[in-house]
């Protein structure tokens, strides 16, 4: 196991992770979504589960992946207390940002990845990761906060292939509203950060 593999592994960091309260940006976000249950949504990372059970809580169609067995066992028992065994197996699973192939294109409304991309080991991993993620959204647009340590790599999303849709309700006045980098030829934003 590689160091950064025992790190995530470790049992104290998992429930130092499961201990966490949910992201507050997060929170502010799914309150702009009408209908939950209609919502379907990757936490793409989900560590020890603090964003995976709240969107479970509120209903929302929640599927999580991280590549620590450790930290899918322990969002698993934390999401079978609601959904039950059964349902948390199937939703909470072993995966890696750089390979969503279990899932369908335009699958989900929302990819929540907090803290996830900056763990790249390459650029080239970093790039597919991003390119997996716009796969899978149904609508793209993604904000990120972190820049990455290649210099001269875009920071941004390009997803010109995809419908536009603009981030649900009241979604512009959440922290997480992505900035519009570029318009495309038809006005539309093309590019987010």
């Amino acid at each position: 196991m590689t160091d950064a593999g025992a790190f995530w592994e470790d049992r104290e960091r998992v429930e130092e992770f499961a201990g966490r309260e949910p992201d507050l940006r997060l929170l502010e976000l799914l309150d702009s979504f009408e209908v939950p249950g209609a919502t379907r949504v990757l936490d793409l990372g989900c560590a020890g589960g603090r964003n995976t059970v709240v969107l479970a809580e509120r209903g929302f169609d929640v599927q999580a992946i991280d590549f620590s067995l450790s930290m899918v066992a322990r969002t698993r028992d934390r999401v079978a207390t609601m959904l039950g065994a059964d349902e948390a197996e199937r939703r909470v699973r072993i995966g890696r940002m750089e390979d969503l192939g279990d899932f369908v294109s335009g699958s989900f409304l929302l990819v929540v990845a907090l803290g996830v991309y900056h763990n790249a080991v390459s650029e080239e991993m970093w790039e597919r990761a991003l390119r997996e993620t716009a796969r899978v959204l149904a609508h793209c647009w993604l904000r990120t906060n972190w820049t990455p340590r290649w210099p001269g790599t875009a920071w941004y999303l390009s997803c010109p292939a995809k419908p536009w849709r603009p981030p649900p309700k009241r979604a512009a006045a959440s922290p997480l509203t992505p900035s519009i980098e570029s318009a495309g030829a038809e006005g539309r934003p093309r590019h987010y950060v």
